[in-house]
């Protein structure tokens, strides 16, 4: 280790969030199986602590090979790329250049549809791989489709969950203000909203922009605010109705069968719930125990499509009522 502490091109990086220094004082050690790795603060020190083989990887590579990687050394292997600028790819560990993130490992996705890039100011320009947009040079970026079953709260809260997690802890408005945002997403999305959410998602989302000092945080409030701009009538269905448009956030729906349209004696919902919350009527059709449901879906998918009976509904409380039997049967086998 003195061998090292020495050396005065020694790079000490954090194997959490990639951060680097030459002067081992500005880091906190920390001695792992033998060896010793450097954290910027105790926030990342604490996430090595909980799943070190998660980091380990990254962080033996930038020990074995430190400062003699070179373009003329690299060896062929995984990509990485930063997440906020995916135009950035490398064949090594390191930090992206534009915002100081920490490169992440592609990981490749199966997938039938193709991917294609547009430029976040000229929407009209589309193109089949990354590259910059020709009337402005901006990086182009993934283009994400979604359709009136995606739930705009939804996509704002999974989007908010990430960068929440993935802030260093550092910067107060970064730290504090997604905490805050994501708490209210998901109060949204149980059916819990409160008066004046959607102006004080607007408020601190911009607050945060203004105040964070990197580009993690200055980014983090645009799903939030985009989608508040667009799609402001799903807030408002989330916060004053209690109800899910697109029939996605799962506190706010419920699932039912038509009897109309269910077949009696058909079992095939039955068998599949997982929690045994499909039940059998008097007349051999099939009701919902509400209480036991925990809306998987199973049953929409094991319909047959000649029935096609199950139906799904925000909020939950335009289930039509179903009688349940007596359990007689039950206390019988007993």
């Amino acid at each position: 280790m003195s061998e090292h502490t020495h050396n005065h091109n020694k790079t000490y990086k954090d194997p959490v969030c990639g951060m680097s220094t030459q002067d081992e004082n500005e880091f906190l050690p920390y001695h792992h199986h033998g060896r010793t790795y450097y954290f910027c603060s105790e926030h990342c020190l604490m996430k090595f602590k909980e799943t070190p083989e998660k980091y380990l990887h990254n962080a033996e590579h930038t020990h074995e090979h430190g400062a003699h990687h070179s373009a003329g050394t690299s060896q062929a292997g995984p990509a990485y790329t930063c997440p906020m600028h995916p135009e950035i790819v490398r064949h090594e560990p390191g930090n992206c250049p534009k915002c100081g993130m920490a490169l992440e490992p592609v990981t490749p996705v199966a997938t039938t549809s193709k991917t294609t890039w547009t430029c976040p100011m000229h929407p009209e320009i589309v193109r089949h791989e990354p590259g910059n947009c020709p009337k402005c040079g901006m990086a182009l970026e993934p283009m994400v489709v979604m359709d009136e079953d995606t739930c705009m709260v939804e996509v704002a809260r999974y989007f908010l969950d990430f960068t929440q997690k993935e802030s260093c802890g550092k910067c107060t408005f970064c730290r504090i203000g997604t905490y805050h945002l994501l708490k209210i997403l998901r109060r949204l999305t149980k059916g819990e909203g409160l008066e004046g959410d959607l102006e004080l998602l607007e408020t601190l989302s911009q607050d945060i922009q203004t105040g964070s000092l990197c580009g993690l945080g200055k980014t983090a409030p645009n799903p939030v605010l985009t989608s508040l701009k667009y799609f402001r009538n799903e807030y408002e269905a989330h916060a004053k109705e209690k109800r899910c448009p697109a029939l996605m956030c799962r506190a706010l729906t419920a699932f039912y069968f038509d009897l109309e349209l269910c077949a009696r004696g058909c079992d095939a919902c039955a068998t599949c719930c997982p929690v045994d919350a499909v039940f059998t009527t008097s007349n051999r059709k099939k009701g919902v125990d509400q209480e036991l449901c925990v809306k998987c879906g199973e049953c929409l998918v094991a319909c047959p499509p000649e029935y096609d009976a199950v139906r799904k509904v925000s909020p939950p409380h335009l289930v039509p009522y179903i009688e349940k039997p007596p359990e007689k049967n039950k206390k019988d086998h007993k």
